[in-house]
């Protein structure tokens, strides 16, 4: 059994990897899992990476564990180079990618005829052979990062020796914060089998989110001060995060807590295209759940084959929270999707994807840029400010010593996002044929941890690791791969996986008598080919 990957290998972004199955008859099985982006640094500049590894187009299958551009944005470019395999996903992840991406972006036809084509939906704990020879057995549990994230359970069988070898491929692990508040349920790894491997995201590292005021109270301090102040009050986040952000604001007026402006609700923009695509899909989805002349309307514009609406609820139920369905309860208990829709957008101002939300958008950093651009919330993409048209909004208020700048999420050294986090006096970027510029870095920044969607330490740990077991017939413990994560990160990360984890309570809080997690440790290096079962050695 070897592993092999393409990205998110000394880096956060990026993931693609390979898993290559040698059998003992000859037969060669050759896997992928996720075909994301990487951002390429080249100076000050970012750059997009979607391109994908020519070897990798011998692959039987492809497995996308969730929909995030890092895990899925190669997945045009690698169609249209001549891959023609079945692409696995859960049902969201796959219905999320084809309305909010390919419908959205500027995709030809074919490809996303290809798309259609080629991908195969599956449900949580639905077992499904990805290979033609059958030996590869494999099952998505629920991570908890996105609807319709997942890790991938694999169980690779050689019928020669009768040898089986187990991996899983952990995805992006969410945070609890999301688990309570959000669309998401909490991570499903309970019950696998004795494992021989785990490749987990690291991109937190050994740290911790911390307690602390949840965000939607730091969202409202943020707004307040704003108003205080007169200024514009900028929240750059991942576009398809946004929902979390919509749905406090939605919440704070709803309970009456968002100031007024001049007699008028506190102005929110939103200035994310691929977001508002990702909220209008998401509601969609929940007014299916609860709305019977909707969803037989869709059905029957969805589908050829005989499914009732109630069969097709219950394959999308699993991946949404109760919460977030009883926002849409009514006070004498009905369910109705408009009763409370915490997506809509009839109090907010929105810069959509044309000419005309080009030139908003332009409108909006120029008034920033003036000086006196008043108060006002705008939330944008990308999160780690580099890219994007929350670059340009943010560039416009890092002068302004009133304006205000939230960090959503984790920020790579070298974006914007990190020098504004770790406050910096200047900031550089490169502003196209200007080269590079500098502004200087006097607006206020608020952190607002829990928009970010990746789980610390703790709940990587009790989410995750301690329900790997570790397979009886063999010396070793399993073998944790780390990726995932920036150097340090994954440093700290293979540390303290080597010396020994302490196991921890649900809460994070230490297990007393103290026990230790044993596992072997992996960083591998981008294009390196390692040899997993040379690792593995009988008891007997």
């Amino acid at each position: 059994m070897f592993f092999t990957g393409d990205g998110a290998m000394g880096e956060v972004p990026g993931s693609k990897y390979q898993l290559i199955a040698w059998h003992s008859d000859g037969l060669v099985e050759k896997l992928g899992i996720d075909m994301g982006s990487r951002f390429v640094q080249r100076g000050l500049g970012q750059r997009v990476d979607t391109s994908a590894p020519g070897a990798y187009l011998s692959n039987e299958a492809l497995i996308i564990t969730h929909a995030h551009d890092d895990h899925i944005a190669a997945l045009p470019g690698f169609l249209k180079m001549g891959f023609n395999g079945p692409v696995y996903m859960t049902h969201l992840t796959g219905s999320v990618y084809s309305h909010v991406d390919l419908d959205g972006g500027f995709h030809r036809k074919d490809t996303k005829e290809r798309f259609h084509l080629q991908k195969r939906r599956m449900g949580y704990r639905e077992p499904f052979s990805p290979t033609r020879s059958g030996r590869i057995a494999a099952e998505f549990r629920d991570a908890g990062h996105m609807p319709g994230s997942a890790g991938v359970m694999l169980t690779v069988r050689d019928p020669g020796t009768d040898e089986e070898y187990r991996i899983l491929f952990g995805g992006d692990i969410g945070r609890s914060e999301n688990w309570t508040r959000y669309f998401v349920r909490p991570p499903d790894f309970a019950g696998l089998p004795p494992l021989d491997a785990v490749v987990q995201e690291t991109t937190y590292g050994m740290t911790r989110h911390g307690g602390g005021p949840e965000s939607k109270e730091l969202l409202l301090e943020g707004i307040e001060r704003s108003v205080a102040a007169g200024s514009p009050f900028i929240v750059p986040t991942f576009a398809k995060r946004i929902q979390r952000i919509m749905q406090d604001i939605f919440t704070l007026r709803e309970e009456g807590r968002l100031p007024q402006v001049d007699g008028k609700p506190y102005p929110v923009i939103v200035d994310c295209p691929t977001g508002l695509r990702m909220n209008e899909t998401l509601g969609e989805y929940i007014r299916f759940l609860l709305d019977d002349e909707f969803s037989a309307a869709q059905l029957a514009q969805m589908t050829r084959r005989e499914t009732s609406v109630e069969e097709a609820r219950e394959r999308l139920r699993p991946y949404f929270s109760e919460d977030i369905i009883r926002l849409f309860q009514t006070e004498d208990g009905r369910m109705a999707y408009d009763a409370a829709n915490p997506f809509a957008n009839e109090h907010l101002e929105v810069f959509p994807n044309r000419k005309s939300g080009k030139e908003q958008h332009d409108t909006l950093v120029a008034r920033i840029a003036s000086g006196s651009p008043g108060p006002f919330m705008a939330v944008c993409a990308s999160g780690m400010m580099s890219i994007g048209r929350a670059k340009d909004l943010v560039v416009a208020s890092l002068p302004l010593k009133d304006a205000i700048v939230a960090v959503t999420g984790y920020q790579s050294p070298s974006t914007i996002g990190f020098a504004v986090e770790h406050r910096h006096e200047t900031v550089k970027y490169l502003a196209g044929k200007r080269g590079v510029q500098e502004v200087p870095n006097l607006a206020q920044m608020v952190r607002i941890r829990g928009y970010g969607g990746h789980a610390d330490a703790a709940e990587r740990q009790t989410q995750l690791l301690q329900h790997v077991r570790t397979r009886e017939e063999y010396q070793e413990a399993p073998l944790i791969i780390n990726v995932h994560g920036d150097p340090h990160n994954l440093r700290d990360t293979d540390k303290a996986v080597r010396e020994g984890l302490c196991a921890l309570h649900e809460d994070g809080t230490l297990m007393l008598p103290e026990q230790r997690l044993r596992f072997n440790s992996l960083l591998p290096e981008r294009g390196v080919i390692y040899d997993l079962t040379a690792r593995r050695h009988r008891t007997d």
